[in-house]
């Protein structure tokens, strides 16, 4: 099914730091250069991608979900969203110290 994303420029401007942030990874590796770095960088990377994977869930609630919802339940799912985000905050952090 077709699907509007509203956001789209604003994504597809991040995945593509994120792309050559990943591109900048990959040169590194092939320098040899110390894996503090190459570690430190890749949690860049992931950062660039917890960054549109927010946007997208914002997109989506904004969107998609709060249209379809009864009146009177916007501040249940603004709880929802808070949820999301602090969830998505943690993976990020968790990620970038293994």
């Amino acid at each position: 099914m077709k699907h509007i994303h509203h956001r789209t420029e604003e994504v597809m401007v991040k995945l593509r730091a994120a792309i050559e942030h990943l591109e900048f990874v990959r040169t590194m590796l092939n320098e040899q250069r110390s894996c503090t770095d190459v570690v430190e960088q890749l949690a860049g990377v992931q950062t660039r991608i917890a960054e549109c994977q927010q946007i997208v869930v914002k997109d989506h609630i904004t969107s998609c979900i709060t249209p379809a919802l009864k009146p009177g339940s916007e501040s249940a799912l603004k709880d929802v969203e808070v949820i999301l985000q602090q969830l998505m905050k943690v993976k990020v952090v968790q990620g970038s110290h293994h």
